[in-house]
């Protein structure tokens, strides 16, 4: 396959003459569990902190902090044997965890989980049994080639010991640490090449890692932006947008058919912003604030609701086409989904208007509850 120039940027990692960087790069080829990533992720952020010597503890408690909204927001599956997933759904339920609590609460709500609980602990250490000898597999290819897995990991940890500071030498090697602990040390040359390097290295591995999670989540919208908690969002545009149709005529909320204040509404996406992750105004409907708070991130029940979101939805198209001097201006993502002009929206009838929405919103509805989302969600 022929690589543009920027996927190849994100393909590539930058050359160093006296690091073995095509074994980093080897690490991120032919994956089968996600940990590498996240294993490397970690690394970066104990970089970021000027760690350069830290225990596994640390890293594994980051790994499980990183991997939180991919997994418990966003629902993504990494993988149906992937432990990382199972540990972070662990401490979920262990420590009656919300969706949304913040990375350093997450780090130590793992840590404290790990000195309490038995169970969790062995899920913890099992995973720092195999995930930081395995990460260095490629340096040693050639030397492990012929041996038995349940003799890799021993061996893996004596080579990386002996060829740290040779030519080509390897990210890191596990030593002992002041607490009968094992700690990863970052070889100095690494550092100052992850260091100088930090964002192309960064956006490599989120580039791969996004591969890897379309490979496992297959018609799922933007995984890119699923991989972090969400960014502070505003919805000024879509507000001033249905501010000005309610302005004009009266609508009812299509949920609970209670009169829409034009000064007193909240914006629901339909099919839930955490699964579509944007603000498309075809998935956007007014609604009262006491409704929007119930549904949360649930999916409406389509049967009942579905006919009445259109209608609103269309009614709204109507008003903007006949007062807006630039209708296109304001119906440019209705204009982008039907993959029309102008003049085609304005003579489309209503049944086709519908079909195109029904054709978008009941199959992004069947996929997010695949994936988890509650289904089936109702007005009381």
């Amino acid at each position: 396959m022929q690589l543009s120039p920027f996927h190849k940027s994100l393909w590539e990692l930058p050359e160093s003459p006296d690091l073995g960087v095509r074994s980093l790069a080897a690490v991120f080829r032919h994956t089968t569990n996600s940990y590498k990533f996240y294993w490397f992720l970690a690394i970066l952020e104990a970089l970021k902190n000027n760690l350069h010597r830290v225990s596994l503890d640390f890293l594994t408690a980051e790994m499980i902090a990183q991997v939180w909204y991919p997994v418990h927001m966003f629902k993504l599956n990494l993988g149906a044997i992937d432990q990382l997933g199972q540990l972070a759904h662990q401490l979920k339920i262990k420590r009656q965890l919300g969706t949304h609590p913040k990375h350093e609460v997450l780090w130590q709500e793992a840590i404290q989980l790990l000195h309490r609980d038995a169970e969790f602990q062995s899920s913890f250490q099992q995973l720092q049994r195999f995930v930081p000898q395995r990460f260095l597999t490629p340096w040693f290819s050639a030397e492990l080639r012929g041996l038995p897995d349940y003799a890799k990991d021993k061996r893996i940890v004596e080579l990386a010991d002996q060829a740290f500071g040779l030519p080509e030498t390897p990210l890191y090697r596990l030593v002992p640490g002041p607490q009968g602990d094992t700690l990863l040390e970052l070889h100095p040359d690494w550092i100052v090449y992850l260091t100088t390097n930090y964002r192309v290295v960064r956006d490599f591995v989120l580039w791969n890692l996004s591969e890897y999670l379309y490979t496992r989540n297959p018609s799922v919208p933007n995984i890119p932006e699923k991989l972090f908690p969400p960014q502070t969002r505003t919805l000024n545009q879509p507000r001033k947008y249905w501010q000005k149709i309610l302005d004009r005529q009266p609508f009812y909320c299509p949920y609970s058919q209670t009169p829409l204040d034009a000064g007193q509404f909240s914006l629901d996406h339909v099919i839930p912003w955490s699964f579509v992750c944007h603000d498309q105004l075809w998935n956007l409907v007014p609604v009262p604030k006491s409704v929007n708070s119930a549904k949360s991130d649930a999916l409406p029940n389509l049967q009942r609701y579905l006919e009445a979101v259109i209608r609103l939805q269309y009614q709204g198209v109507q008003q903007v086409l006949k007062a807006e001097k630039n209708p296109a201006k304001h119906l440019e993502d209705y204009i982008l989904l039907f993959r029309c002009d102008l003049p085609t929206l304005v003579q489309m009838p209503e049944a086709r208007f519908a079909q195109h929405l029904r054709d978008t919103l009941t199959p992004l509805e069947q996929i997010a509850a695949n994936m988890g989302f509650v289904r089936g969600w109702e007005w009381r």
